[in-house]
């Protein structure tokens, strides 16, 4: 369709009509398939080539894929084999060092007492003591007892 002169007083710029260079090369390569069977069939034979090697790629990738599981998995296993093993140890710690704890605990209870006790024999002794010191010094008095001079 012709397009219509455009308006003297109107200052747009007027759009090109002509196609795209590139528009042509393609159209005028999609007429030869149209025009001549060969290339279509060339171009569907190439297509199905391609559509086997990626279904070929693709059972390779899922094959590889299978594999990393298989090897995740595995490792998955061994982890927590391991996991197992080191909660057993850290278990096995935990009940030596409670042991190790209760026995440092009753040693401390026993020196506890055995200290007690002897505070307990020393304030004893001491009161012995005392009471020896008291009698010595009263029998000490009572021998150099100096006569009491009347007072007069």
């Amino acid at each position: 369709m012709p397009q219509p002169p455009p308006d003297p007083g109107s200052k747009a710029p007027v759009a090109d009509t002509a196609p795209a260079p590139h528009r042509g090369v393609l159209q005028a390569g999609w007429d030869k398939f149209r025009d001549n069977v060969v290339p279509g069939v060339i171009v569907t034979f190439v297509a199905g080539l391609a559509l086997i090697s990626f279904s070929d790629i693709k059972s390779d990738i899922d094959g590889l894929e299978d594999s990393v599981n298989a090897s995740f998995s595995e490792l998955k296993g061994e982890i927590a084999t391991d996991f197992a093993a080191v909660d057993a140890r850290f278990a096995r710690l935990e009940d030596n060092i409670d042991a190790r704890s209760t026995a440092v605990d009753a040693r401390f209870a026993r020196l506890e007492d055995n200290i007690d006790a002897r505070f307990t024999r020393l304030e004893e002794n001491q009161r012995e003591i005392a009471q020896t010191l008291s009698r010595l010094v009263a029998l000490v008095e009572a021998h150099f007892e100096v006569p009491a001079i009347a007072s007069g």
